[in-house]
């Protein structure tokens, strides 16, 4: 089974780095692990979908997705602060835009799609202590510059 790639390392920064080809098993992995991640408190989210194959983001991967963000709405709202999505490719970009109809314009935190990586930190250290909020070493892309598609 393909697993998302969760990094809690920098913790309040959190990145997942999604599969070429997310499952439903896949999706219910992560919102399990997610767990333990919002009883740790106030956090930001990274999410980075550069290496995912949008014909792998099936209609019942979407739905599971969806049934467990609804599943977490309350524990969401109170602590995931601000979440980037790193996102490549227009069949993708437009999978996140209809997963946004559902359920994202709903949660009342900062949320935002970025090409690129820096962006998308810069985005999501504006809303984390400074100190916690780089993924990478300083002048580095951060973690997922080695996947890095471009």
């Amino acid at each position: 089974m393909a697993s998302v790639d969760f990094d809690a390392g920098r913790f309040p920064l959190v990145v997942l780095t999604y599969p070429s080809r997310p499952t439903a098993e896949t999706i219910t992995r992560l919102y399990a692990d997610w767990d333990e991640l919002l009883a740790r408190g106030p956090h930001g989210v990274i999410i980075d979908l550069r290496s995912a194959d949008p014909l792998h983001f099936t209609a019942p991967v979407r739905r599971m997705a969806a049934e467990q963000v609804e599943r977490r709405r309350a524990a969401f709202e109170k602590s995931l602060i601000v979440e980037a999505r790193v996102v490549s490719g227009v069949v993708v970009r437009g999978i996140v835009t209809a997963f946004d109809w559902i359920i994202g314009a709903s949660f009342s935190r900062p949320l935002a799609n970025f090409d690129d990586w820096g962006d998308a930190e810069r985005f999501v250290a504006r809303y984390l202590p400074v100190r916690e909020a780089s993924a990478g070493r300083p002048g580095t892309a951060g973690p997922a510059s080695r996947r890095d598609r471009r």
